[in-house]
């Protein structure tokens, strides 16, 4: 990974906060985004490594297109390259579909899946338009397969992202990106869905 530059949405709680330091440990230049720039700058503090690789903080919203191509052109800019993308960015909250508001469902599919096509896409126009090739990695969830209660706005999004990761592999897998996937078979304390299920388990119980 020395030298690598690596984009990691979510960066700042959570998986992708522990993923992006364990870039950063192996050597690894990493670009952490997400919504706050205070909490960014907390994470970059807890990720930097004395012999590590650098840690560039971009405070953006996944769901919105021009933020997105802003971020790659930041990255672009700061480091001369992008050799992968971790689609890490979710939003989740319990809730029984008839109870799920339309602002509810729109705000989870919004970041899940348009927030992971926003960021694929111009990663890789990214790479297609300089002939180069990278690595994209989606993080999903195991009801992307499996049913569960009170997750069918998340679940909808995961399994959409599930067949964007199988078609991007398909589309571009022989000449610009390999593209990935790994379920989340729980959640990690320090996160955002974290927090939210234990809030959800108070409030229910």
């Amino acid at each position: 990974m020395n030298g690598k530059v690596v984009i990691m949405t979510g960066g700042s709680s959570g998986m992708g906060k522990y993923m992006a330091k364990r870039f950063v440990s192996e050597g690894a230049n990493v670009v952490i985004t997400g919504r706050r720039a205070d909490v960014l700058e907390e994470a970059k503090r807890e990720i930097a490594a004395p012999d590590g690789g650098r840690v560039l903080t971009v405070p953006m919203d996944v769901r919105n297109p021009d933020q997105v191509a802003e971020m790659v052109g930041r990255a672009d800019a700061e480091f001369g390259r992008i050799d992968a993308l971790v689609n890490n960015a979710a939003g989740n909250f319990i809730c029984p579909a008839e109870k799920l508001s339309i602002n509810g469902w729109n705000s989870v599919i919004n970041i899940v899946l348009n927030g992971t096509f926003y960021c694929s896409r111009e990663v890789g126009n990214y790479w297609i338009q300089r002939g180069l090739k990278g690595n994209i990695l989606n993080i999903i969830a195991t009801y992307a397969w499996h049913a569960g209660a009170g997750v069918i706005h998340s679940a909808s999004a995961k399994a959409g992202v599930l067949a964007m990761t199988r078609t991007l592999a398909v589309e571009w897998g022989k000449s610009t990106a390999s593209a990935s996937m790994r379920s989340l078979p729980g959640r990690l304390s320090g996160s955002a869905g974290r927090s939210g299920f234990g809030n959800q388990r108070k409030q229910s119980g």
